[in-house]
């Protein structure tokens, strides 16, 4: 979610990537390709599962609980190294454990990480938190002022890693709208939370925020959206300009699986970022992040650290989730289906990266649709407009009182 490194990353995929496609994979190909790899539904490959999965509802949990395989993934033929698009191996639940997570296994047999954090009283108010691309759940526990504030005004965080990142199983080919009932639902029932919990959403996460609140519909008594976007059909449908920084690699899951096309390239290329992210973090800082950690002394270690984490287990899941399939189109669910009645958008006016037209519909719109609604709207800083009020615990305060 760090404004410079993923500014970077979005920009060269767009340059590279898409022209890549263009160039090497014909539409017969990829017909084939879809076939073999993501069938149509009701019809689970081989490639994918080693079995036809059940209804992906809480399965277990704990540490002396034996694990069942995990689910195998498509990979582009590589076989040297998830670098070049191999699928990463199987995760080490110890890992999850090590940095203070916890973790459910569906019964697809993926793995989904969560971080609680905050108020640990039994009557404490639930904040489910979605953190944006290349990032995970463990970061929101890792701000001492915003973990200060949940704890004051009695509200447990909740933080849910979504696939491909840290150590969340990858789902080639997912849909965002699935993912409430597929990893939220089971994290919820581990956690004993059966009545009402407030989302936030940041960034990619605004998208998988608005999953959870059309979803669990009444259940989430408060809704916030954090330099949120719009989905593809929707830009389509009100004559916006379609494509932005946001979507990055306009390719088909399919294609970045397939050992006939550059994918390779891709994966090399955001391997390559990663490996010296992890080296050289600063190169990746740009004006905004730097005044931020001006303003919150210790933040950019922290988002820093964080981007590493989501790279874990390999750039598979960075790669996957930046296809418009997955990031842009296809949710499954409209966000004017949303219910919510008490909701906060916080957008800025000059962000490119999740411009600031969607910020303003959706602010728009739940000021006409919602009971109560808060707008947060600033320029000059573009994705990076409101990130103080994230870690300050500002952003708490508003969600937990709106």
């Amino acid at each position: 979610m760090e404004h410079g490194t993923r500014g970077y990353f979005l920009q060269e995929l767009n340059k590279q990537a898409n022209e890549a496609q263009a160039k090497d994979l014909r539409e017969a190909e990829l017909t084939s390709l879809k076939s073999k790899f993501f069938p149509t539904p009701g019809k689970m490959s081989k490639i994918q599962y080693e079995s036809a999965p059940a209804a992906p509802e809480m399965s277990r949990w704990g540490v002396d609980t034996p694990l069942r395989p995990q689910p195998k993934l498509p990979g582009n033929c590589c076989v040297c190294c998830s670098c070049c698009g191999a699928p990463p191996s199987p995760i080490d639940t110890k890992n999850i454990l090590r940095d203070g997570g916890k973790y459910v296994q569906l019964s697809d047999g993926r793995i989904v990480e969560y971080f609680v954090y905050g108020s640990e009283a039994t009557d404490a108010r639930v904040l489910v938190q979605i953190n944006g691309s290349m990032g995970t759940g463990w970061m929101f526990g890792q701000f001492p002022a915003s973990v200060q504030k949940l704890k004051e005004l009695n509200v447990k965080g909740l933080s849910i890693t979504v696939p491909g990142h840290g150590y969340s199983s990858a789902q080639a080919g997912r849909k965002i709208g699935d993912w409430a009932k597929d990893d939220v639902e089971p994290v919820l029932m581990a956690e004993g939370v059966t009545g009402l919990f407030m989302v936030e959403g940041t960034s990619f996460g605004s998208s998988h925020a608005m999953a959870v609140a059309a979803h669990f519909g009444e259940r989430v008594s408060a809704l916030h959206l954090h330099v949120p976007y719009l989905p593809l059909e929707m830009r389509r449908e009100m004559g916006w300009d379609e494509y932005g920084q946001e979507d990055a690699l306009k390719c088909e899951p399919a294609w970045a699986s397939s050992c006939c096309s550059c994918s390779f390239c891709i994966f090399c290329l955001c391997g390559t970022m990663a490996c010296c992210h992890k080296n050289s973090p600063s190169a990746f800082a740009d004006e905004h992040t730097k005044k931020l950690d001006a303003e919150v002394p210790g933040t950019l270690k922290i988002i820093n650290e964080d981007v590493d984490r989501s790279a874990a287990m390999g750039v598979y899941g960075w790669v996957h989730n930046a296809l418009v399939p997955t990031t842009s189109a296809n949710w499954g669910f409209n966000p004017r289906e949303i219910k919510t009645q008490k909701v906060i958008i916080s957008y800025a006016e000059d962000d490119v990266q999740s411009p600031g037209q969607h910020g303003k519909w959706l602010s728009e719109f739940f000021t006409q649709n919602a009971a109560t609604s808060k707008v947060n709207v600033g320029s000059g800083m573009g994705h990076a407009q409101h990130q103080v009020k994230m870690v300050n615990g500002d952003f708490i305060s508003q969600i937990a009182m709106i």
